[in-house]
């Protein structure tokens, strides 16, 4: 079964998504016009509390940016155990990787709390590209971004462990 499906869609119309947009770092840099084309190809969600976004190795291809809420970041170890490597908040963004490199997931996504979430699937980035390329750049250069980032934070978080472990 989809995961997706244990979802509820909220039936939100494009200026109410770009209000949630606008309420985000995603805003940053971004026209009215412009975000209400991005919230065109996004679809508003609520998840409660407790249910798997998706786990390690999923093959769906969404990113999701939460309006409300905090997930974990699960991550498996060499020896099947898990554990928690990040909690993502209000206005974070999750499964970007999954637009951009079409590999499964790398991390197990949790509801901690109940998730107001706007999610677009890779066909809605895609579609988004051919209608208004201006406006995909834009958003392809915010997620590049943020995932420049997240690397260097995980890299500087990496080498105070291994600087730890001496």
């Amino acid at each position: 079964m989809n995961k997706m499906e244990k979802f509820q869609l909220v039936d939100l119309t494009q200026e109410k998504l770009a209000e949630v947009l606008d309420k985000t770092r995603w805003a940053a840099d971004m026209q009215w016009q412009e975000l209400l084309k991005l919230a065109s190809v996004m679809k508003g969600y609520i998840v409660p509390e407790g249910c798997t976004l998706w786990g390690e190795a999923d093959l769906e291809r969404y990113m999701c940016i939460i309006a409300k809420g905090r997930v974990g970041v699960l991550k498996s170890d060499s020896k099947g155990k898990k554990g928690v490597i990040a909690e993502l908040g209000a206005g974070q963004s999750l499964g970007e990787m999954s637009l951009l490199d079409h590999q499964p997931r790398s991390a197990e996504i949790v509801a901690l709390t109940d998730l107001k979430i706007l999610v677009m699937p890779t066909h809605a980035l895609d579609a988004l590209r051919d209608k208004d390329p201006l406006v995909a750049y834009k958003f392809m250069l915010k997620l590049a971004q943020f995932l420049s980032h997240r690397l260097r934070k995980t890299s500087g978080e990496l080498l105070d462990f291994l600087c730890f472990e001496r």
